[in-house]
């Protein structure tokens, strides 16, 4: 029999764990970034385009990106539906924005995903198994 309890505790355990995974990755991921700018500035001071297996392009210093805000994005699609010549662009912007969406299939319960997986195992005729 299942104990609920246990999932629970090993749910939890496995969550921990994670979080501190990715502390150390995020340190590890800024160790890398600045090696990798140490060494993209000796390449580019010694005129250097290729040392060992790391290329001057593979090390060199990505460029900050912004990302738009929700409020930017939607304004410029409801101009770019505008000037496409949708009749009311906000409200077709709210239907767009919904399709975008990842909901599940009201069918798809975990029943019906583990029926099917059950069925893909079933006897093959044309295997023999």
């Amino acid at each position: 029999m299942s104990n609920p309890d246990a999932y629970i505790r090993e749910i939890d355990s496995v969550d921990k764990e994670l979080k501190r995974m990715n502390i150390k990755i995020k340190q590890l991921r800024a160790q890398k970034k600045a090696k990798q700018e140490l060494l993209y500035k000796y390449m580019v001071k010694n005129k250097i385009e290729k040392y060992k297996n790391k290329t001057i392009s593979s090390v060199r210093p990505k460029e900050c990106t912004h990302r738009k805000t929700e409020a930017q994005k939607k304004e410029e699609s409801i101009k770019i539906f505008r000037d496409a010549g949708i009749e009311n662009p906000e409200e077709f912007y709210l239907e767009y924005k919904e399709k975008l969406k990842n909901k599940p299939d009201k069918e798809r319960t975990i029943e019906s995903f583990i029926q099917k997986k059950k069925k893909e195992s079933a006897y093959d005729p044309f295997l023999g198994f």
